[in-house]
């Protein structure tokens, strides 16, 4: 029986040393000195038929960020085989992993895309909602008990050798933006899951995913904030995606986009999540991905003790992706065949 069959979306990340070294501490180990780099997700890659992790391994990757929706484990929606179960699909990725001897994050999104899509209170109904079960708000019932709860149990469930990080929510600050009114409740429900976590010992790290765009200070506020409040900040950047046209990657951009990152952080460990550059045009060029490949590559080995881990955004270019601009900033093309970028980011220098 093939383990893989429910992960709906899985991010790939190649790693270098990681932070992680078993303790009994009830706070995690601090950043590590040396990179962690990696790829995010193909859209829509069906895994267990395209590649397993054995072979991801055999190509030098050792660490995988699992992502899940909140919904997916909820009872009572309306959305046949959807439904992820933990002991099936969950347990036997987590056994496989740590057979691999490979790391992982657990990724949990609240919503799609957290909500940003739809109005917070019918956001839920595509796929149906319980009857106990309402949003008012991320500090209110009760929404928070459950989430917190459900939270609470996954994290005492999960495999510290296996699982080094814990993120709720996926691009929050998405919803956050359109409903600024529910900014106070979220730091609220993030303030106590984090004190309530800092009783338990040997668990992940625990933060969140914002997006980042050094064009938009002002949404930036709410990240450095809530990094305040929580252990990791992780962050989703694109220039050119920002821009929506082509820009000439050099050393001043990406010093610019990752320091104020750092900044963002105040201190604490910075991962990103999904970074790159399209390979093709009108948005970029392969010269153009190879050059950020090496700009980026070389101020994190510069900034090494500030970094967790760095997700470039694909593996494989995905010829399916309605986005133009996600077609192509794979380290591969579909058919495996390496772009120029590959070497820098996966090569023997790096690893």
């Amino acid at each position: 029986m093939n383990v893989f069959i429910s992960l709906k979306r899985l991010m790939i990340v190649l790693s270098g040393c990681l932070w992680f070294t078993a303790c009994s501490k009830e706070e995690p180990e601090p950043a590590s000195t040396s990179l962690d780099l990696g790829v995010a997700p193909n859209y829509e890659v069906v895994f267990d038929s395209e590649f397993d992790f054995k072979l991801l391994k055999d190509q030098g990757i050792n660490r995988v960020n699992l992502y899940y929706q909140w919904k997916e484990f909820e009872t009572g929606f309306d959305f046949p085989g959807d439904t992820t179960d933990w002991k099936a699909e969950i347990v036997p990725v987590i056994d496989q992993l740590r057979s691999l001897q490979m790391k992982a994050s657990f990724i949990l999104e609240i919503t799609d895309t957290d909500c940003s899509e739809d109005d917070p209170k019918t956001c839920w109904l595509e796929y149906g909602m319980p009857s106990d079960l309402s949003f008012n708000g991320f500090d209110r019932e009760p929404f928070q008990s459950r989430l917190l709860s459900f939270v609470l149990r996954t994290i005492q469930k999960l495999d510290r050798e296996v699982i080094t990080h814990f993120f709720l929510g996926n691009e929050g600050d998405q919803f956050l933006r359109l409903y600024p009114e529910y900014e106070e409740g979220h730091f609220k429900m993030m303030q106590k899951l984090q004190d309530t976590l800092a009783t338990i010992k040997n668990r992940p790290k625990f933060g969140t995913i914002f997006t980042f765009d050094i064009t938009f200070p002002g949404f930036n506020d709410l990240a450095k904030t809530l990094a305040q409040e929580i252990e990791v900040m992780a962050f989703t950047m694109y220039p050119t995606l920002s821009a929506y046209a082509y820009v000439e990657p050099d050393k001043k951009m990406v010093e610019e986009w990752l320091g104020e990152a750092l900044q963002i952080t105040g201190g604490k460990p910075l991962v990103i999540t999904e970074t790159g550059y399209p390979a093709t045009a009108p948005l970029g060029s392969a010269k153009a991905q190879e050059s950020y490949t090496r700009l980026l590559v070389q101020y994190l080995r510069e900034h090494q003790s500030d970094i967790d881990f760095v997700s470039w955004w694909s593996l494989w270019d995905s010829p399916t992706h309605p986005d133009a601009f996600f077609n192509h900033t794979g380290l591969l093309t579909f058919d495996n065949r390496k772009r120029p970028a590959f070497d820098i980011w996966v090569g023997p220098a790096i690893l």
